[in-house]
């Protein structure tokens, strides 16, 4: 009699387990997919008090901003109060530094950051311009490290453009091309994005581009990933009220 209710003891007592087991196992969450990055560009026209915050209140991973000379105050002061940092090359480093700004999330753990400098002037309206400089930031997301690079190249497209460039700007876009190409090259594990205002249709950057997947945001304004890192684009958002000529987030997954 007392070694069948010890059995039936110890088959309870597995019985119990089990199912407090099944419990607590059904109860951790199962292995998140990797969450993906986002990031938004802006072209704030040289404002000095663009509305920055409505971007930052869709809390993407980095912002892109061009023409961002005159809103550094405003970009630090404004990012800060919603728990972002904002990485801004001066002067020191080129006269088209400050023209690109990166407002980063606090939460997104900032690994390396580096300026490209061009060499070829550009014209606009007469005037001639210094060679551009584009911020590259590696960012780690969830345990996923994105090469960001922020561009605005010259006006005019790959042909140089009009009347307002006099059709003179070819080769400072074609040497901005080159510079993003190249970078992607000499980083052949990264997972390599470039986002901003390209001053090009989405038509000239695919044909320029070859070994990238270009996302449209705007007419003139993209993004583009490198083909063969593993990334794709979940989504493009074009976003209501404007900031500056166009506000776009683009959602990117490493597969």
């Amino acid at each position: 009699m007392m070694r069948i209710l010890w059995r039936r003891l110890v088959a309870f007592l597995f019985t119990t387990a089990l199912i407090v087991t099944g419990l607590t196992l059904s109860e951790q969450p199962a292995e998140a997919a990797p969450r993906p990055l986002k990031v938004s560009i802006a072209n704030i026209g040289m404002a000095k008090k663009p509305r920055i915050g409505a971007i930052l209140d869709k809390r993407p991973h980095v912002v892109v901003i061009s023409e961002a000379k005159r809103a550094r105050t405003h970009l630090r002061t404004v990012g800060k109060r919603r728990g972002y940092r904002l990485r801004q090359y001066s002067k020191k480093h080129g006269e088209e530094a400050p023209n690109m700004a990166l407002l980063i999330r606090k939460d997104v753990r900032i690994v390396d950051q580096r300026l490209l400098r061009m060499s070829e002037p550009w014209w606009y309206n007469g005037n001639k311009r210094k060679p551009r400089r584009y911020p590259v930031i590696k960012v780690r997301v969830n345990g996923k490290q994105w090469n960001v690079i922020g561009v605005h190249f010259p006006p005019g497209g790959p042909d140089g453009g009009g009347s307002k460039t006099g059709g003179r700007n070819g080769p400072a876009w074609r040497e901005s091309k080159r510079a993003i190409q190249r970078y992607a090259a000499n980083h052949p594990k990264a997972r390599v994005v470039a986002a901003g205002d390209f001053n090009g249709t989405h038509r000239e950057c695919v044909r320029h581009f070859p070994g990238f997947r270009v996302k449209q945001g705007g007419k003139v304004d993209h993004a583009m990933a490198k083909k063969d890192r593993g990334v794709r684009f979940v989504w493009v958002k074009r976003h209501r009220p404007k900031v500056g000529h166009g506000w776009f987030t683009f959602k990117l997954r490493a597969t």
